[in-house]
C-alpha cells in the first residue's frame, strides 16, 4: 500500500471509526475527492488550509502534494462532530462529511471521473457543500468558513 491511500485509510478512519475499511464505495469516493485539488479562492480559505495540514502532521508521516477537497471535507467534518456537538446531538463526522458531500451532489455509488468532476465544481464554486434554501441567496462566492457558518445558522439555527 502506497503512502497516499494508507492517509487516505488514516482520514477515513477519522471520521468513519466504526465504518468497514473495506466498503468500496466510501473508497472510491475517499480516492476521487483526494484527487481534487483545494484552491484557495479567498484570502481567509488559507486557514483551511492551515488546518488541513494540521491532520497531515497527525498522521505522523510525510504527505506529499497540495491539500485536497477530501482533506478539507475531513477537517470541517471534525469540527462540526466535536466542536459543535452541541448543535446535534450524537452527531458523528461521518454525519457531517456526508451532508457536505450530498449538499454538493457527490455521492457514494457514482463513478469515479463523475466525483471527480463534481469535487471540482466544488473547488472553483460553481455548487457549495453549505447551500442555502432560501430563493435568491447564495454562499458560492464566500469563503468557505463563512458559507459553513451562514449554512448552521439557516438550516440548524446555531
Amino acid at each position: 500500500m502506497d503512502n497516499r491511500e494508507d492517509y487516505r485509510l488514516y482520514l477515513m478512519e477519522l471520521i468513519r471509526p466504526f465504518g468497514s475499511m473495506e466498503d468500496p464505495p466510501a473508497l472510491l469516493l475517499f480516492r476521487a475527492l483526494d484527487e481534487v485539488p483545494f484552491t484557495v479562492t479567498h484570502s481567509m480559505d488559507n486557514n483551511r488550509i492551515a488546518d488541513a495540514m494540521n491532520i497531515r502532521s497527525g498522521y505522523g508521516y510525510f504527505v506529499d502534494g497540495p491539500v485536497t477537497l477530501l482533506e478539507i471535507m475531513v477537517e470541517l467534518s471534525l469540527y462540526l462532530a466535536y466542536a459543535r456537538e452541541k448543535l446535534i446531538p450524537e452527531s458523528d463526522p461521518w454525519r457531517w462529511f456526508s451532508e457536505m458531500a450530498n449538499n454538493a451532489g457527490i455521492y457514494e455509488g457514482m463513478r469515479y471521473e463523475e466525483i471527480v468532476d463534481q469535487g471540482n465544481r466544488v473547488v472553483s464554486s460553481e455548487v457549495s457543500m453549505f447551500p442555502l434554501d432560501d430563493e435568491g441567496e447564495d454562499n458560492r462566492g464566500m469563503e468557505l468558513w463563512m458559507q459553513l457558518n451562514r449554512y448552521l445558522v439557516k438550516r440548524y439555527h446555531a
